[in-house]
């Protein structure tokens, strides 16, 4: 070290031109380098969310959450699970020994809870992501004395708009509802006309449809054919058949109950401190 150090003080030009390639190597590489203000981090941890409509905190717990906790326990590279059961929703946080991939611990929660058999059939699909933490840059507050549909279109136009911008990586809404569709079936009604409530709810699966019909082979190439009956807004669903009748009348869902295109039914508070 000491002869190396004597060797550049003997030969000041070969040190001024290994400084030189330093620097130019330093300022070429800090343009090739990701650069962001606040950066995000990933964790080792998997979020498993199942929304149960309806449901109470001990039907999710015994239907969902411990189903899934027995299908994905024996998985190499677990450190830790944490379950929530809540009104309508479940939560499972799966944490990875440090150290072990969370891509492969995320792939193999993926097979392990898509080939569950038993989840309720009323349960929507489970939403299975990795975490990763966020420092938030800037939040925007929308109000005003409109509808909160209003709000919303508008929330997610400015959403939209915003995700154009390059410099802008991720923008989320928060503080809104879910839209919901609410059908409310008296008994009375029931009564007057001798249904089931059954038959309603059979009714209304049986018209949302969206099946592959097959494929008509042309000159020009395969057409794919599909069978369609969504009903997405609240005439589409009053408009549903419930039944047909000998003389040909027909009765529709919205003779029998009232349909509200709507949010979904629980108290929200949202309030932006202002600071100057």
């Amino acid at each position: 070290m000491n002869r190396l150090i004597q060797w550049f003080i003997e030969n000041p030009i070969a040190a001024n031109l290994l400084m030189v390639v330093i620097v130019i190597g330093g300022l070429f590489s800090v343009s090739q380098l990701d650069k962001e203000v606040f950066p995000g981090v990933e964790a080792n941890v998997i979020e498993v969310s199942v929304p149960y409509p309806g449901a109470g905190p001990t039907e999710v717990e015994e239907q969902i959450v411990e189903r899934i906790e027995e299908s994905i326990a024996d998985l190499d590279g677990i450190e830790e699970i944490r379950s929530t059961a809540r009104l309508g929703r479940a939560s499972i946080n799966i944490e990875a020994i440090n150290g072990f991939d969370p891509q492969r611990l995320l792939n193999e929660v993926k097979s392990r809870v898509d080939a569950i058999p038993t989840l309720p059939a009323d349960a929507e699909r489970p939403v299975i992501t990795q975490a990763l933490w966020r420092s938030e840059v800037i939040s925007i507050g929308l109000y005003g004395n409109v509808d909160e549909r209003v709000l919303k279109i508008a929330g997610e136009k400015m959403r939209d708009e915003l995700s154009l911008i390059k410099e802008i990586s991720v923008v989320e809404m928060q503080a809104v509802r879910n839209e919901e569709m609410a059908i409310e079936l008296s008994e009375k009604a029931l009564r007057h006309y001798n249904l089931s409530f059954e038959r309603i709810v059979n009714a209304i699966r049986g018209s949302s449809l969206n099946l592959p019909a097959g494929t008509i082979k042309t000159d020009t190439g395969d057409i794919q054919v599909q069978t369609r009956g969504q009903a997405y807004s609240a005439a589409d669903f009053e408009r549903i058949v419930v039944e047909s009748r000998p003389d040909g009348s027909k009765l529709y869902v919205g003779d029998i109950a009232k349909v509200t295109d709507g949010f979904s039914d629980f108290d929200l508070i949202s309030r932006l401190k202002m600071t100057r």
